[in-house]
């Protein structure tokens, strides 16, 4: 959330792959909010490659992707990846 406040998105891109790729938890809400932020939400499924998402993951940011694009506010879904 930090890199991302402070526009250092290729950093915050960098750092979602590490943790991702680990499986580690983290709220998978940032990787809309990434792209958006840095102006690339058309171009996120581009990038989705290098995060190793599960297709449920993946299904679940393109749901918030839309949201995002739609004004509307991103639901919370918890749940362990």
């Amino acid at each position: 959330t930090f890199l991302i406040w402070k526009d250092d998105h290729e950093k915050a891109e960098a750092f979602l792959v590490r943790v991702l790729r680990k499986s580690l938890r983290i709220d998978l809400r940032l990787v809309p909010r990434l792209y958006q932020t840095w102006g690339k939400l058309d171009e996120w499924e581009s990038h989705a490659a290098r995060l190793h998402l599960s297709r449920g993951q993946e299904l679940l940011i393109r749901d918030w992707v839309s949201a995002l694009a739609e004004g509307r506010e991103l639901s919370d879904f918890s749940i362990s990846w």
